[in-house]
């Protein structure tokens, strides 16, 4: 079989026509290689290059001509967007408990995921706080938890986002302020407090997951955030793989309330839930209703038998892209 010719599509329209509506000076049409110039945002989109191919042998023996059709590529600039317009927020929280704090109105960042860390008022720019400098931290895609809060983490907290691509960072004009009461000392007879959901803050049912998307390969943090509850990790619809509690350097994860899954593989894909069981409750069931739980949907997409290579000149920043 051979490749008699190839053709490029943007966005499902020929880069021939693209190339009539725009700068023609965006594209050069080498063979069978597409090169694009510049950086400039309009040349984001999915691309697609389309391939006759004459001599095709069939297992009858019959030789038939076809074309083929690649999967799209998506192509965005490298980026990081300031943050939105939000307010400040207030966390307040016992001492001894799990608090959360949030990352509003979040940049865009290109590639992600973003990296994000705290800064607490007052310390200096090398004081970013996450799980990486102290396990009594943990970052999240829109946040961070601190775990067994006491006192002296009281304070404000800024949030830094980071693009590792670009190596450019972004601090949130607003601040997260948390507060942190003296844990409860009456040991007087009585009913226990009910198990409570922090994060999220709301239920859901089954036919309404949380959806979280991620790429073959990398890591993801299913969050769940309780207090006066034992937490536990169900996967649906699939025998529950086995999660530790204990091993940091285990692949599937229990950091608190949180399901931590590293290097994630097709496989994980799938329906999870977390349930807040009372640690007084001698025989929980996780088929009653009688306790918060939350549902995620995880989705994992992995890369498609298309290969890309992408070259690019030094002298004059243009970009070769070849798909094979």
């Amino acid at each position: 079989a051979k490749f008699d010719s190839v053709r490029w599509i943007k966005d499902g329209e020929s880069i021939n026509a693209v190339m009539k509506k725009g700068d023609k000076e965006d594209f050069t049409l080498d063979g069978s290689s597409l090169i694009l110039h510049g950086g400039k945002q309009q040349l984001e989109g999915d691309y697609q290059c389309i391939a006759e191919v004459s001599g095709v042998r069939l297992s009858n023996r019959q030789v038939v001509q076809t074309t083929l059709v690649s999967d799209p590529i998506k192509l965005r600039r490298a980026r990081i967007t300031k943050f939105d317009q939000t307010t400040n927020h207030y966390v307040h929280v016992k001492q001894g408990q799990v608090a959360r704090l949030p990352c509003a109105g979040l940049p865009d960042v290109v590639p992600g995921p973003a990296e994000i860390c705290f800064i607490k008022s007052g310390s200096g720019p090398d004081g970013c706080l996450s799980d990486k400098v102290d396990s009594n931290y943990l970052s999240t895609a829109t946040g961070m938890q601190i775990s067994v809060v006491q006192p002296h983490h009281a304070g404000e907290y800024y949030c830094v986002v980071r693009n590792e691509y670009t190596k450019q960072t972004r601090k949130s004009p607003r601040y997260v302020k948390l507060r942190v009461d003296p844990a409860d000392n009456d040991t007087s007879p009585g009913q226990p407090d009910p198990p409570q959901l922090v994060f999220p803050s709301m239920e859901n049912r089954p036919d309404r997951p949380i959806s979280v998307d991620v790429v073959a390969g990398q890591d993801v943090i299913l969050e769940c955030v309780f207090v006066n509850a034992k937490v536990i990790w169900v996967k649906h619809d699939d025998l529950t793989p086995q999660i530790s509690l204990t091993d940091d350097e285990a692949r599937l994860r229990q950091v608190w309330g949180n399901l931590r899954i590293r290097q994630v593989a097709q496989g994980d894909s799938g329906m999870y839930s977390c349930h807040g069981l009372s640690p007084f409750d001698e025989s929980p069931s996780l088929q009653e209703d009688d306790h918060p739980k939350v549902y995620y949907s995880l989705f994992v997409h992995s890369p498609t038998d298309v290969h890309l290579e992408m070259n690019q000149n030094v002298r004059d920043k243009s970009w070769q892209v070849r798909v094979f």
